[in-house]
């Protein structure tokens, strides 16, 4: 079976842009009544809702897709998902140039060693975190996935229970900008990434 996951993105504002996008690709993609593609928040620790995850209201007999957002600058990326958790992240191509980088996000068995190639090793590890719900409290030096110019993919997960089912992909965005998905499903999935905006253009990968 083909799961839907789909990742909108938007160079021309901030985080203001975000539940718009959310509530765009419920509708037209997912078909989520306007009602229900309502953008809340729950905190996972705390209960909290005015931070935490996004999700979509819904409603009774409605099923809603997972949702991720993320923003570097006036890049805001949001990914919805029918298949399972997801998590996205975006970052400048610069983000991880700083010495102390290594330790704190490489695992040891890790190769990245460009500036652009360490970005990619964090946004991929990010945007997993993110879909597991587990965040930075899982040290990302502990989590070790393929090399930044392969396909992307989880090697090594440190915590009990064995590796999640998780499909990673890059996502291409703005110019000097990196991103990643992930999504925790044993299922295969298709892929659709659109620039909102006047000037859309999308691309598909199936994997």
């Amino acid at each position: 079976m083909t799961t839907s996951l789909l990742v909108l993105w938007s160079d021309h504002a901030g985080q203001g842009l975000a539940d718009p996008l959310v509530r765009e690709g419920a509708t037209r993609a997912f078909g989520v009544p306007e009602h229900a593609a309502r953008v809340v928040r729950l905190c996972p620790t705390c209960g909290s809702s005015t931070h935490g995850r996004p999700l979509l209201a819904g409603g009774p007999g409605l099923v809603v897709p997972q949702v991720s957002i993320g923003h570097a600058g006036p890049v805001t990326v949001v990914a919805l998902s029918s298949a399972g958790q997801i998590g996205v992240d975006v970052e400048r191509s610069d983000a991880a140039a700083f010495d102390g980088f290594p330790a704190v996000a490489l695992h040891p068995a890790e190769k990245a060693r460009s500036t652009q190639e360490r970005t990619v090793t964090w946004v991929r590890k990010e945007a997993l975190l993110k879909a597991t719900g587990h965040g930075l409290a899982v040290d990302p030096s502990r989590i070790c996935l393929t090399e930044p110019w392969d396909l992307p993919a989880l090697v090594e997960w440190p915590l009990a229970g064995g590796r999640p089912p998780a499909q990673l992909y890059d996502v291409e965005t703005a110019p000097g900008h990196v991103a990643a998905v992930a999504v925790l499903s044993r299922a295969p999935s298709t892929l659709v990434v659109r620039r909102a905006g006047p000037v859309a253009r999308s691309r598909r990968a199936t994997r």
